[in-house]
């Protein structure tokens, strides 16, 4: 599930997907973010990594949030997957 306007999301990852207590997964979440911000114009003012889901703080370069979460999540499920 992911909610997003253009200054603030949250991202819960799928229930049975597991949470982001290992550090395998926090460095991910890390990479993921550091991606989007160099690569797709995120402008991240703030995040907290939860055991169970992420809140972020940001603003997208090009007023995208929604494509740009989009990409997020991508990355992310397939780093995760890897």
């Amino acid at each position: 599930m992911c909610q997003a306007s253009s200054k603030h999301a949250a991202y819960l990852p799928p229930r049975n997907y597991g949470a982001f207590f290992r550090d395998e997964y926090f460095n991910t979440v890390i990479e993921s973010l550091n991606y989007c911000r160099k690569e797709k114009g995120m402008e991240i003012y703030a995040y907290c990594i939860m055991t169970s889901h992420i809140h972020l703080i940001f603003r997208a370069k090009d007023e995208n949030p929604g494509d740009i979460l989009r990409d997020f999540k991508t990355y992310t499920s397939k780093k995760l997957q890897k």
